[in-house]
């Protein structure tokens, strides 16, 4: 994506379409042809040069619907990020329901929660559209594809897809087209038709005879940006017959020939610029001049992008940003190499630093790793990992630590710590502590470039997480971090949660409320660990008696979670779980059903994570489970938590939260099988828990709305089959069978 935003508050320029030329032929036949296609997909795909982006471009300028235009880069290999852009486009083409809150800076991204809300949306009645994904031959990813191949499986009826790229990721293409539910456009589709050849050599060259163009059109075989190429150096002068014979089309030198025709003819500060700059992937006026050191280049870049050459291209309606022509970037690149050798690596560290200062990461690290300058590399990463961990970029950052071999990060800490954050997010925790002590054993200037105070306190931020050595150790951790203080790590507030969370498992005598109640309010502004921190405050609350206060901690927590869009976020996968607890306290079965399912899938989500953490949950979940009288998901549940629990020795409270549970559990298990080897009913039962009460035999009627002789009855029944005369026995001996409780 052109200009890609890390920020998240400004929308990126390739979320428009591009403009339309008024002196590019008009391609009337495929334009009808796509006007016509009433299918969900169109696939345009052809080699550099065949005008793809110009014809979907001249078909959406006539097609009635409103049209969502994204052009893709690398950094859309992320499905986080190509998720945020289709949105983003789609805001301007079909109402997205909150929107604006979808994609905050320093907020985690939900794809499925994402992915749901505009399920419903493309479900409305609002009027069809068209989505342009341009340059889709960027996705590689699996995940990208899956999501690409989940937009085209849900465009609504009458609304098109368009993939526009050199090659297309597996959409089902070929089943599509023989459904008869989408059209393809290839090279030969997309080459100029001899009247389109005539039109265009008519225009530009009206002096050439019919014999030399039938040759020329012979030569280029219709590719558009050849026909193009050839009119513009045969116009510059000379002699054409002459000219005609030399074009080397035939050996594929044809790009070479028109770089000495073109390039050579501009006046030499117009090369300059050109070949200097040719080290960027995408330009404007501030950064050619950051990286040649001067100014004006800007200027030089705007009126070229405005003239008919074919060296600039602008990248939308509003001419700030450009980039080469494919057909030229790597001639003027080699240019450059072979006339100043010397200065590519300086342009391109000057070019690195300023992208890395205005938030273009991809193309600052794409800059840096180009001239092999690991410690520049390794800086600009480093700078971003907070933005990736906290907006869940979990692929960018795999992408990024993968760009960079074994042995390099084995030589640099950041690095070292940047794969082990890659790791753990990625759900190979093992992993973590080898990386951990490689980033451990190095130096590194400091302050670090995400702002931490030192590598100690960013190895303590990893470890932390990880929390492979125990509560403990995480709270150690913890301390180390928080005592950075607010600006001296991006996870201050993490780390206030996981020590006292930590604290609260190994010490019973801690006092949750009061230690949950002072993170909460510590973690403000923060959604993420707020949430949690509420979460545990409820549970504070509900282990101290108080369940106003709980109830209150949960909705505010859950509350939280649905304003941030932060629903299928796992690092909030204890609120659904408490939600379930507090949901089942207040006895709402199918309420705390649904927050099991999502805590639930939390979990799953977060294979290899931290194990504490899915114990804690389960044994919530078994918590729940048995309020709500589900006692085959409370044993599930219980059995799941206590599979985790001989990794956490100096988790006490952990312990204690399984034995009480386990404890009621078998209490259940007891009481059901003495009231089967009894055989009292279940009326008979209701009956049974009111005898221990000072209430008369006609008052328990009213209480369980019966009469006073249905009730004598019942009670008559439960002495002959529990084998006393009277009700005080029958009360006694009821507790000795574990009917009823002490």
């Amino acid at each position: 994506m052109v200009n890609a935003v890390e920020s998240g508050d400004t929308l990126p320029a390739g979320l428009r379409a591009p403009r339309v030329r008024p002196d590019q032929l008009w391609r009337a036949g495929l334009v009808d042809r796509l006007c016509d296609a009433d299918v969900q997909l169109v696939a345009v795909r052809a080699d550099a040069g065949y005008g793809k982006t110009t014809t979907v471009r001249q078909w959406i300028e006539v097609d009635p619907r409103r049209t969502a235009w994204v052009t893709l880069d690398e950094t859309d290999d992320d499905p986080v990020v190509l998720l945020r852009h289709v949105l983003h486009a789609l805001g301007g083409a079909r109402a997205v329901p909150g929107l604006d809150g979808l994609f905050r800076r320093g907020r985690p991204v939900v794809v499925a929660s994402v992915l749901q809300s505009l399920e419903q949306t493309f479900a409305g009645p609002e009027p069809a559209f068209v989505l342009v994904l341009d340059d889709v031959h960027r996705i590689s990813s699996p995940q990208a594809a899956t999501l690409l191949r989940w937009l085209v499986d849900h465009i609504p009826d009458g609304s098109t897809i368009v993939l526009v790229g050199r090659m297309l990721p597996a959409v089902h293409l070929a089943r599509r087209l023989a459904e008869g539910n989408a059209l393809e456009l290839q090279r030969a589709d997309l080459a100029f038709s001899d009247e389109e050849c005539a039109t265009v050599l008519g225009r530009a060259l009206p002096q050439l005879g019919d014999d030399d163009r039938s040759r020329l059109v012979g030569l280029t075989e219709g590719w558009p940006a050849g026909l193009y190429l050839s009119a513009l150096a045969l116009g510059a002068g000379g002699d054409i017959p002459t000219m005609l014979g030399e074009l080397p089309l035939q050996d594929r030198r044809f790009e070479a020939y028109f770089h000495e025709e073109l390039l050579h003819a501009l006046p030499p500060e117009v090369q300059d610029v050109l070949v200097r700059t040719s080290v960027l992937d995408r330009l404007s006026g501030e950064l050619c001049d950051a990286v040649l050191g001067c100014e004006g280049s800007g200027a030089i870049i705007e009126r070229l992008a405005a003239s008919d050459n074919l060296f600039v291209v602008a990248l939308d309606d509003e001419p700030s940003w450009f980039r080469y022509h494919h057909l030229f970037a790597d001639l003027l690149l080699a240019e450059l190499r072979s006339a100043r050798p010397a200065e590519e690596e300086v342009l391109r560290r000057r070019a690195a630093r300023w992208l890395s200062l205005h938030r273009h990461a991809d193309a600052a690290v794409r800059q840096a790793q180009s001239v092999g300058d690991l410690d520049l590399t390794a800086e600009i990463m480093f700078r971003y990992l907070p933005d990736l961990v906290l907006g869940g970029r979990v692929h960018t950052l795999a992408r990024w630590v993968d760009s960079c071999p074994t042995e390099e990060r084995r030589r640099h800490p950041l690095l070292a710590l940047l794969a082990g954050w890659s790791a753990l997010l990625g759900g190979d925790g093992d992993e973590v502590p080898h990386w951990l002590a490689v980033a451990a054993a190095g130096a590194v200037p400091e302050p670090l470039p995400d702002g931490t105070v030192s590598l100690e306190v960013a190895c303590a931020a990893l470890a932390m997480v990880q929390s492979g050595s125990g509560v403990k150790e995480t709270a150690a951790n913890a301390r180390i971090v928080r005592a950075a203080g607010p600006s001296g790590s991006p996870f201050w507030s993490s780390a206030s949660l996981l020590e006292a969370v930590a604290t609260r498992l190994a010490d019973r005598g801690a006092d949750p409320v009061a230690m949950f109640r002072a993170v909460e309010f510590a973690t403000r502004g923060d959604p993420v660990v707020h949430a949690v921190a509420l979460a545990h405050l409820a549970m504070g609350s509900f282990a101290c008696g108080d369940d106003v206060a709980g109830q209150d901690a949960v909705a505010r927590a859950v509350e939280e979670v649905r304003a941030n869009r932060l629903d299928d976020y796992p690092l909030i996968v204890i609120v659904p779980a408490v939600e379930a607890l507090a949901a089942a306290r207040r006895g709402d079965a199918p309420a705390s059903v649904l927050a099991t399912r999502r805590a639930v899938g939390l979990v799953e989500s977060m294979q290899g994570g931290v194990p504490r953490g899915a114990c804690h949950v389960h044994v919530l979940l078994a918590d729940a489970a048995l309020r709500t009288g589900d006692h085959v998901a409370a044993a599930e549940h219980l059995a799941e938590a206590s599979r985790y629990l001989p990794g956490e020795p100096d988790a006490v409270v952990l312990w204690d939260l399984v034995d009480e549970v386990r404890e009621r559990l078998g209490a259940v298990d007891r009481h059901r099988e003495a009231t089967a080897q009894v055989g009292l009913t279940e009326a008979e039962l209701r009956v049974l828990d009111k005898l221990p009460t000072h209430l008369s035999l006609e008052e328990i009627g009213r209480e369980l709305y019966v009469s006073r002789n249905t009730v004598k009855s019942h009670a008559i029944a439960i002495y002959r089959k529990l084998g006393v005369a009277g009700r005080s026995a029958a009360v006694d001996r009821a507790r000795e069978l574990g009917l009823l409780g002490g």
